[in-house]
């Protein structure tokens, strides 16, 4: 299963399943910024670099965050939703409310990919997705550290790690918050998979 999931539990975050990033709620993603654009100087040239952000902004994001919940294990160090600095959040709705156990992180195992895994994190759920407006009806799942050097399947091109949620919620939406990374001025998060029994009636 390319998921890797246990017995008696299904990733609820992957797209086939109906999972859907937030936009509104998840950091932009990470657009490299053009030569034009770090040699301005000059009114002229100060034209030319904003249309060129303005331009940059309007391209498809080389990187986006829908990533986070394709089927797939990634296939290459660029198959992830990257933003810059050290922290940043995605959002993620499910089909209908479901009951989450556990939380799945993968990341490319290349160990110069390393500084850009995501360090410290912590994990919001909402029993509904309007509940954003207010973080104070958030339930708290837990803070963790992810280490990307631990490898859970030994020979693949990616390194697996779960993270038993603190406790076990109805959510509708969970909102994942990188707190810090491992040194690198842009994090990236190659797939995120929220894991559990039983999705609900729709409420």
């Amino acid at each position: 299963d390319e998921t890797h999931e246990l017995p008696g539990l299904r990733d609820f975050a992957c797209a086939p399943r109906g999972g859907r990033i937030l936009g509104r709620h998840t950091s932009p993603c990470l657009r490299p910024l053009s030569s034009s654009s770090t040699s301005a100087q000059g009114p002229l040239s100060a034209l030319k670099k904003g249309f060129g952000q303005l331009l940059r902004a309007l391209r498809p994001c080389p990187s986006p965050p829908s990533l986070v919940i394709n089927y797939a294990p990634p296939r290459s160090f660029d198959d992830c939703f990257c933003f810059s600095g050290t922290t940043g959040h995605v959002s993620v709705s499910f089909a209908n409310v479901v009951e989450l156990s556990e939380l799945q992180l993968l990341h490319w195992s290349d160990p110069d990919q390393f500084s850009s895994a995501p360090n410290t994190f912590s994990v919001i759920g909402f029993g509904e997705d309007q509940a954003f407006r207010q973080a104070a009806q958030g339930v708290d799942m837990g803070t963790f550290r992810f280490l990307p050097g631990n490898a859970t399947f030994p020979g693949e091109n990616f390194y697996f790690q779960s993270f038993s949620l603190s406790k076990v919620s109805a959510v509708k939406s969970i909102m994942l918050r990188v707190l810090d990374n491992h040194g690198a001025d842009k994090t990236c998060l190659y797939r995120v998979r929220a894991m559990g029994a039983h999705m609900l009636a729709s409420q």
